[in-house]
């Protein structure tokens, strides 16, 4: 942070601070370290958070020098390595996907990049349910099955849709998992599908929902 107020009070080069960015993000990713990854995502994130402009008008230095941050070093290093992120990081870089209030993801259009980590996600939950990765966190799953993740495309009836509502219903293993689901205010359809899905072989939990 301090490095940032010196770079908007002229003591620094906005291209050298962004490099240096650029390598954090690079050397993390080189190394396998996604705990610094997504520690990095959120500073970033943080930044731009603490420096928005509430009423929408014109942005200070610090604003858009915090948005370039964030989607011209940090963003993109990790969309580069999109197929070895792991899922919950995936899916936090998805959420920081928004609206950029005229500073675009350096090489890629917003949309565009939400498209493929959207695509990358429905194949990860895929492969989580045949256990070739671990699996989405059952929080999470019922989160974007509710629609409470719009950047995800989760409607009802989709591929994703149906692999995400089995992956919450096998995650049910117990009375208490139920009742987790349940006082998540789970929607109406994804009750209802979650339902349907948990009559099968395990009928306990179609008793117990």
């Amino acid at each position: 942070r301090h490095g940032l107020a010196a770079l908007c009070d002229g003591g620094v080069e906005a291209n050298c601070f962004l490099d240096w960015w650029r390598r954090l993000v690079d050397q993390s990713v080189e190394n396998s370290n996604w705990a610094r990854c997504k520690d990095v995502l959120q500073e970033a994130q943080s930044w731009v958070k603490n420096n928005a402009v509430a009423d929408g008008t014109s942005l200070s230095q610090e604003a858009l020098l915090s948005k370039r941050i964030l989607h011209e070093a940090v963003m993109p290093g990790l969309l580069q390595a999109i197929s070895d992120l792991p899922l919950q990081l995936l899916l936090d870089l998805l959420l920081a996907l928004e609206p950029q209030s005229g500073v675009e993801t350096q090489g890629a259009e917003p949309s565009v990049s939400a498209e493929r980590l959207s695509d990358e996600l429905e194949k990860r939950v895929k492969t989580s349910l045949r256990g070739d990765s671990p699996a989405l966190p059952f929080m999470t799953a019922i989160s974007i099955a509710n629609g409470e993740v719009p950047q995800i495309r989760c409607k009802p009836g989709s591929r994703l849709w149906t692999t995400v509502v089995f992956s919450i219903v096998v995650r049910m293993e117990s009375v208490k998992d139920i009742d987790f689901f349940c006082r998540c205010h789970p929607s109406e359809d994804l009750f209802e599908a979650v339902l349907e899905e948990a009559s099968g072989e395990e009928e306990w939990r179609w008793l117990e929902l």
